[in-house]
């Protein structure tokens, strides 16, 4: 049904979001592609959190979307996943590979909080 509408409509009476809407929605955008570009590049620093992100990207900690420790957690975990899954790799223990990513900590380093 969205598709017959639109094209019964002309460009004019298309829906269309004021340029000022469009400019903080892609400046968003570019926001998040920026944070998430930086936690990608600082996977491996155990101290990598809500506050550095803030900080480096100049904005407050209520303006972090929801969840960035549940996407750094997930990006970690990944990566720790893809290395030990990687014969070329298959000599590093897994607390090396876990390191490598961030976590330090050799109890319970890998467990999710509330898990077991």
């Amino acid at each position: 049904m969205l598709k017959t509408l639109q094209s019964c409509a002309t460009p004019r009476a298309r829906l269309r979001l004021p340029t000022r809407h469009r400019s903080s929605a892609s400046g968003r955008h570019v926001l998040f592609l920026r944070m998430s570009a930086f936690i990608v590049e600082h996977l491996g620093d155990p101290d990598l959190g809500p506050d550095p992100i803030a900080a480096t990207h100049q904005i407050s900690l209520r303006y972090l979307p929801t969840t960035p420790m549940a996407f750094i957690r997930q990006q970690r975990l990944d990566r720790c996943r893809r290395d030990l899954a990687n014969a070329a790799l298959f000599h590093l223990t897994i607390h090396a590979v876990a390191t490598r990513w961030g976590y330090p900590s050799r109890t319970g380093s890998l467990r999710q909080p509330g898990a077991g």
